[in-house]
């Protein structure tokens, strides 16, 4: 089944406010992959908290540097990508076929 970015939006979040009713605190940064860039391009988390990209339009992907704890990278086109960040670092990522320009991080601190 395929939804649009926007039921995929609603159920994202609708999902992670659940979640937050049981838990202190956010659980999940989102970022917006939009107009050949990410917005916003660099974001803070907590280890084990999760960071959810959504995008539509022109093919996108999101990679990410080899490091340990990193991720698995992110389909083409996959509309909406979810991945957890179980360990502290900085991780950086980018869509291949927007670079120099479409890069990004997500920096995890312990909590």
């Amino acid at each position: 089944m395929q939804f649009g970015s926007s039921a995929m939006v609603a159920l994202v979040v609708a999902t992670s406010v659940a979640c937050d009713a049981q838990i202190a605190g956010p659980t999940y940064a989102s970022v917006s992959v939009n107009n050949n860039n990410f917005a916003p391009g660099n974001v803070t988390i907590t280890a084990g908290d999760s960071v959810f990209w959504i995008w539509s339009g022109s093919p996108h992907d999101v990679l990410f540097n080899a490091a340990p704890g990193v991720p698995a990278d992110c389909a083409i086109d996959a509309g909406i990508c979810i991945r957890k960040f179980p360990t502290a670092g900085t991780f950086s990522y980018y869509c291949h076929f927007h670079l120099p320009d479409m890069v990004g991080t997500v920096t995890v601190h312990q909590p």
